[in-house]
């Protein structure tokens, strides 16, 4: 099976087909700004074995990370503050 051809994404390679729309994509500009990380079409399957865990955790980690720097550069604030925010923590 011939695989499409890689992107870079943050340090990360992903396929054509798992492309991420930019964090502010949106098909109509009145629609409200979208996150950007893409729904996989398929359902989730338990993982059966502890590669697939470690495999599952790891796609979690990254996606949870791309997610903190598109609210970082929307807020205009450090990582660090907006988990703050998130956390309802007082500074």
């Amino acid at each position: 099976m011939k695989q499409k051809s890689s992107l870079s994404l943050g340090g990360y390679m992903t396929n054509e087909s798992q492309r991420i729309t930019p964090f502010n994509y949106s098909k109509e500009h009145a629609d409200p700004i979208e996150s950007g990380v893409k729904e996989k079409s398929r359902s989730k399957t338990k993982p059966k074995n502890k590669a697939d865990i470690k495999l599952r955790t790891v796609r979690h980690d990254i996606e949870v990370r791309m997610e903190l720097r598109a609210l970082s550069c929307a807020l205009d604030l450090e990582e660090g503050e907006v988990i703050s925010l998130l956390n309802h923590e007082d500074e």
